[in-house]
């Protein structure tokens, strides 16, 4: 089988939950399994999704604890069906907390909605709303004694000024200015609005709004609203310092060119509905072992308040369209030798993307290409961050004199052949081969340890040109990817990108994990996300996940790489080689992504 699946989550985490198959993971596995098969109806815009270790044995497992509350809490909330249902399931979600069984682990879920839900059902001529958040207060999040509320209604938004506002228990009770226009269902969204403390044209050049009051009504970092008399956009900034919201772009298209003016203390501007959830996984809790992972993200409901999620499409297969080498070369860039769809013999039987050449890399042309998702979108719909899950199955000879040097596998951050991040199979006799390709020669003394003729996996990097070996794993037996000293036909290799502002000052760095597997448990023409298929990959020198910085996304609206692809590093330019198959990416954010489908890879 020959093909591209493309499967989209929403609220990303993007991205499907992560475990460890045997030893101490088993009941993760089960965990990340169910929660896994979860869709969701949201749109996901990563804010600092951020890994704070508390300890560091066992941190992996505490991280995929983590993050599989974040995936059960996605699920939870996309089953929930009317928009009262879903506010009540956030509301239930907060402080919950679910165990694994023989105390392998738990994870706790924190709830903060940046806007309210109608906490009792109201009529026409009312001149009260009671209300309150579906979860708990944000910390920093102050409601004004006095302002305006905004209710999405038949017509659209519908705007009441209230003169107070009194809390208690968690409920606040707003006295109106005028009366409701039509009747409120309990558990209705209701969003904060606020005004410009200046009369000014917001543009691309000049893209800041300055709030003269209630600011704290937006988060931090990653928030997004609306513009009264603007029903075209939804805008998004990338962080608010005190009352001024910074670097304003158009959702889901920060390139796109806007305008809009606003008048001082008159145009409103509507907070748009989002959620930050906190998942706190602990591994082996109140044992020695003990360890706990914070796993937040702030999203953007994909939902207008009072409409439905469900137009939101949670997944999307691309598959072969045949052998067409013009669509193949559509859709696929080449850089080296040559690359192609071949069957037959070689191949095994099936179709598979042939590689040929000693150094040979191909990138997904995503760009303008209506058959791949738009990576732009899903960039910029989460507010500059791209993350993602990549796997693929690679086939190698490895005779005679062909495969005694060898590393194939999967590249991401593609920025060009010469920048770029990989995660490979590789095997090298060592540099006294006299029959040595000259990429071996280009490889740093780093990689000597690996230059014994047996296989491993490395994660590396090439930047400017010049290669970084980023930590590796000599395969064994136990890896279920190699007989004797040879890598098996059709092993699988995962990777696992997560960018994160966790880096010193708030900067970008990608989170990076590996894993693999043989075609004895994740056999070909298989494709899935389930993790319990895969083996997470024991670095020599680093515990998952990899945290490196050198090439980020954070140039991507203008620069727009093909940033996904594979290469094959080989000691012959024979044809019939080097050959992958049952590729797959898994995209956070991509939700109604749509097209045809990929020949080939």
């Amino acid at each position: 089988m020959v093909d591209i699946m493309v499967r989209s989550i929403g609220m990303n985490d993007g991205i499907a939950g992560s475990s460890q198959k045997g030893g101490i993971l088993i009941s993760l596995i089960i965990t990340m399994v169910i929660f896994a098969s979860l869709g969701v109806a949201m749109l996901s815009f990563t804010t600092t999704s951020t890994f704070s270790n508390l300890a560091t044995y066992a941190s992996t497992g505490a991280s995929y604890l983590a993050e599989s509350g974040y995936r059960y809490a996605t699920g939870q909330y996309k089953n929930a069906g009317t928009e009262g249902a879903k506010n009540s399931t956030l509301e239930s979600l907060h402080n919950k907390s679910l165990e694994l069984l023989d105390n392998q682990g738990e994870f706790t879920l924190g709830i903060y909605p940046y806007y309210f839900k109608s906490a009792a059902a109201r009529f026409v001529g009312n001149t009260s709303l009671e209300a309150k958040f579906p979860g708990a207060q944000p910390d920093g999040f102050t409601v004004p004694t006095s302002g305006t509320l905004a209710i999405f209604g038949a017509g659209g938004y519908e705007y009441y000024n209230y003169a107070s506002v009194i809390e208690s228990g968690g409920n606040f009770t707003f006295q109106l200015s005028t009366a409701l226009v039509e009747d409120l269902n309990e558990g209705t969204n209701i969003v904060p609005v606020c005004y410009p403390s200046e009369t000014k044209v917001v543009s691309n050049a000049d893209n800041t709004i300055t709030i003269s009051n209630g600011s704290s009504i937006f988060p931090l970092r990653y928030g997004t609203f609306e513009v009264e008399g603007d029903t075209t956009n939804v805008y998004a900034y990338r962080e608010r310092d005190t009352n001024t919201l910074n670097s304003i772009s158009v959702l889901g298209n920060p390139s796109k060119a806007f305008s809009f003016s606003v008048q001082q203390a008159n145009t409103k501007i509507v907070m748009h509905t989002c959620v930050k959830i906190i998942s706190t996984g602990t591994f082996a809790p109140g044992g020695s072992m003990a360890t706990s992972t914070t796993f937040t993200r702030i999203a953007v409901l994909g939902f207008l308040p009072g409409g439905s999620s469900d137009n939101v499409d949670d997944s999307q297969d691309f598959t072969e369209q045949g052998n067409d080498p013009d669509t193949f070369a559509e859709n696929w860039n080449v850089e080296g030798n040559e690359a192609s769809i071949k069957g037959g013999g070689p191949a095994d039987g099936e179709s598979a993307v042939n590689l040929k050449g000693q150094e040979v890399a191909i990138s997904l042309h995503w760009q303008d290409n209506t058959n791949i998702p738009d990576l732009d979108s899903v960039w910029s719909g989460a507010n500059g961050l791209l993350d993602y899950e990549l796997q693929v199955k690679i086939k190698v000879e490895a005779q005679g004199s062909k495969g005694e040097h060898y590393m194939l596998g999967l590249s991401f951050r593609y920025v060009d052949d010469s920048n770029y991040y990989g995660i490979s199979f590789f095997r090298s006799i060592g540099r006294d081969d006299n029959q040595r390709p000259s990429w071996i020669d280009d490889l740093p003394p780093s990689f000597d340890i690996l230059m014994d003729g047996s296989p491993s996996i490395v994660l590396w990097k090439k930047v400017s040109g010049n290669y970084t070996l980023l930590d590796y794993k000599k395969l064994d037996a136990s890896d279920g990817v190699i007989d004797g000293g040879n890598l098996k036909d059709w092993s699988t290799i995962i990777v696992k990108v997560d960018e994160q502002f966790s880096g010193a000052g708030g900067s970008r760095e990608n989170h990076i994990s590996g894993y693999i597997q043989g075609t004895a448990s994740y056999p070909r023409n298989t494709i899935n996300w389930d993790y319990d298929n895969f083996i997470a990959v024991t670095w020599n020198t680093n515990t998952q996940p990899i945290v490196d910085s050198s090439i980020t996304t954070e140039n991507f609206g203008s620069n727009r790489p093909d940033e996904i692809g594979l290469h094959g590093y080989y000691d012959s330019n024979a044809s019939n080689d080097q050959f992958f198959d049952d590729f797959s990416i898994e995209i956070a954010g991509a939700g109604g992504v749509s097209g045809e489908g990929i020949p080939g890879v």
